[in-house]
């Protein structure tokens, strides 16, 4: 598993020195993406629980009443799921530059 990793990350490292990324912006760019993710989870989160409000008539009306984004479900799986990918991308860019650190 390990050498799986070093070898993905060297070829994550080759394949950004191949499109002149090498520090910077490609270092970076896994934060930048956590910090957006996060807040977009955050909206999505407020967005399924306004849905839920306005299902209980706690609020007023939402603003999406058909489709598939006028469930609270959606909202909130959306959530879900940018938290996961902001996590998960946190820790892969952990490991890779631990990795990177090591060689």
């Amino acid at each position: 598993m390990a050498q799986l990793q070093v070898h993905l990350a060297n070829a994550l490292v080759v394949t950004s020195e191949a499109l002149g990324v090498t520090s910077g912006l490609g270092r970076e760019l896994p934060n930048i993406l956590v910090a957006l993710l996060t807040p977009a989870a955050m909206i999505a989160l407020v967005m399924g629980l306004w849905r839920v409000s306005a299902d209980l008539n706690w609020s007023g009306a939402f603003p999406v009443t058909v489709g598939f984004f006028s469930h609270w479900q959606v909202w909130i799986g959306l959530s879900v799921a940018l938290k996961v990918l902001s996590s998960s991308l946190l820790a892969w860019d952990r490991r890779t530059r631990k990795i990177s650190e090591e060689q």
